[in-house]
């Protein structure tokens, strides 16, 4: 271990360097190698007085789609829903205009043409609207495009496929996630919504003139986890990992799901892969030292949960700090490099 330990020393000193010297609060990387923890580092505080340690709850933002799309997998898995099954068979509202074509894997890809900048839409989420009221403006918003036929990243997707799920099973979708993902997968300090009894151990999010409450519950983010559990979670999904869903699941969560690249202007015009609730390196882009294969997700706090299946190694990495997107890119893709850096040389 003292070799291991040694190698990731370069790893250890960038961390130290974005909070020291980058303005970046708190900061936390772990890694996993067939399961077992090889690195775990904490740095900076959470919040005024408080030091970020193991049990800190980061904000993970966008990160919380994948728990949104494993919670919709696991329904599939029990015959409840079906990734192919139009929307409009759930909620009849979602028809004309070409609505009647989105399906479940459009809304998980993320490829409906849902438009997250609809004026009905964006009034009603910075009031802070009911979810039901936000999915219904958004159903009747015209379409950015025809379903299927282009990507556009956003909230609304899981917003509505989570509407989709209570509306099919009677049960609220924060129980869902909790029943059929939290709870499974022994993930303890994992919270959508955050009870006011943990509440102190939030982490603060610097550069965010209006975080969300810690009772929110959006399904396109608001999922607070220790780092400890966000690795765990990643776990379900690496080689020989722990399993709350079955291969099959798990396959489709971690493999192309559209049979086409898109473009993310965003990324430096990088193109990739979509799976369900997670993106995929395909050619050279995301993850730019990981091989192809690599799957993973980005929170605008600048977190960043990718699993490398060439590795066999699993990244958590968190820290508290939004800023515009180039720069979390920026971040998370130090991390990542520097780390699969350190992985390649473990070989």
């Amino acid at each position: 271990m003292a070799d291991v330990e040694e190698q990731f020393a370069a790893v250890r000193d960038l961390l130290g360097r974005m909070v020291a010297q980058e303005g970046v609060p708190g900061a936390a990387l772990a890694v996993s190698v067939d399961g077992a923890t090889v690195f775990e580092q904490y740095e900076g505080v959470a919040g005024p007085g408080r030091r970020a340690d193991a049990s800190t709850l980061w904000d993970l933002a966008s990160i919380g789609k994948a728990y949104t799309a494993a919670t919709i997998t696991a329904l599939v898995e029990r015959g409840e829903l079906t990734f192919s099954r139009p929307v409009a068979a759930v909620l009849p509202e979602c028809t004309g205009d070409g609505r009647e074509r989105i399906t479940l894997r459009h809304l998980l890809t993320p490829s409906a043409g849902l438009d997250d900048e609809a004026e009905a839409v964006a009034r009603l989420t910075a009031a802070g609207a009911p979810l039901e009221a936000i999915v219904e403006a958004a159903l009747r918003a015209p379409l950015r495009f025809l379903p299927g036929t282009e990507r556009r990243y956003g909230g609304l997707d899981s917003a509505v496929v989570a509407q989709v799920a209570a509306q099919a099973t009677g049960i609220p979708f924060p129980e869902l996630l909790r029943a059929l993902v939290l709870e499974p997968a022994g993930l303890r300090d994992t919270y959508r919504p955050v009870p006011p009894a943990e509440a102190g151990r939030l982490a603060r999010v610097a550069g965010v003139p209006g975080s969300p409450a810690p009772e929110a519950a959006h399904p396109a983010s608001d999922v607070r986890a220790t780092l400890r559990d966000l690795l765990r979670f990643g776990q379900h999904f690496a080689p020989g990992g722990p399993r709350v869903l079955s291969e099959a699941g798990v396959r489709v969560m971690t493999t192309d799901q559209t049979g086409r690249d898109f473009y993310d202007g965003a990324d430096n015009d990088t193109r990739y892969a979509q799976a369900i609730g997670f993106v995929l390196k395909g050619r050279p882009g995301l993850r730019e030292l990981a091989r192809a294969g690599v799957v993973g997700h980005l929170g605008s706090t600048g977190c960043l949960l990718w699993i490398d299946p060439a590795e066999r190694a699993v990244g958590a990495f968190v820290s508290n700090c939004e800023r515009e997107l180039n720069d979390i890119w920026y971040r998370c893709d130090r991390i990542a490099n520097a780390t699969t850096a350190v992985l390649t040389r473990l070989e």
